[in-house]
């Protein structure tokens, strides 16, 4: 059977009860101060809260994460690590390409690259991320991590999808797509690991002038992303007021 991701998605929310009658048709506006208080927020936030709402939160979160990879497995999707030099795909063409031709989907694996900055860890992580918990899931010998089975769904119900691309307003938009199949008693988390990095990365601190602008590629002072560090890896739940601000972003359309 072809692989069609956007059905299966679907069907995954309505079965859920997470939306009678789900829908993609929205438009993002990709607002400039929305964006740099996002990654403002990420940027001085703690490691983690350390609280029981944050751990279940998390808990929340992988179970979810972990449905939604045998539901790719159970479509005859084979997920597997990627034990290769570099990155598995080049682009989000190369992936959706791949992925819709063979239903394979290789993982590049989070012991390879998880929040590091030329190679040391240190404070760029919580020392027990929940994400980093292994997973009840093996694949070619390799016990996965749950944020391994993440990086899986997040590929394919993010980005192959709807051909969400790896740049800021495709991010966004993957970020956006995805949430739909998460309930929502994690959202808070599971925007901190999406949205709240996506703007640390693009919009934050490190790579804007003094006066908030980003510069472009033709500017001298641009540091294209391929040059920029991995953000920090941390747990703290999304502020409700930034939550609202990121969902401001998208209008619904016909």
């Amino acid at each position: 059977m072809k692989l069609d991701l956007q059905r299966l998605s679907r069907h995954y929310i309505v079965s859920r009860s997470l939306d009678k009658n789900p829908s993609w048709n929205a438009s993002l506006h990709l607002d400039g101060v929305v964006c740099r208080s996002i990654a403002n927020w990420y940027d001085q936030a703690p490691l983690t809260s350390g609280t029981k709402e944050e751990a279940l939160q998390y808990q929340i979160l992988k179970e979810d994460t972990l449905d939604q990879f045998e539901v790719l497995r159970d479509e005859g999707v084979s997920i597997e690590p990627w034990l290769s030099e570099g990155q598995p795909y080049t682009s989000s063409t190369a992936l959706s390409d791949r992925l819709y031709a063979t239903k394979k989907l290789y993982v590049f694996l989070t012991a390879n690259g998880h929040g590091q900055i030329k190679g040391k860890q240190g404070d760029r992580r919580p020392g027990d991320h929940p994400m980093l918990e292994p997973s009840p899931v093996f694949s070619c010998g390799t016990r996965l991590l749950f944020n391994d089975l993440f990086r899986a769904v997040h590929d394919a119900f993010g980005h192959a999808a709807r051909g969400n691309r790896f740049t800021a307003r495709g991010e966004f938009m993957a970020a956006w797509d995805h949430m739909k199949m998460y309930r929502p008693a994690c959202h808070s988390v599971l925007l901190s690991e999406t949205v709240g990095q996506i703007c640390w990365f693009y919009f934050g601190p490190h790579v804007r002038r003094p006066n908030g602008v980003v510069p472009g590629p033709s500017d001298p002072d641009y540091v294209p992303p391929s040059e920029r560090p991995y953000s920090p890896q941390k747990t703290v739940p999304m502020p409700d007021e930034l939550m609202s601000a990121f969902r401001s972003l998208f209008k619904q359309v016909n």
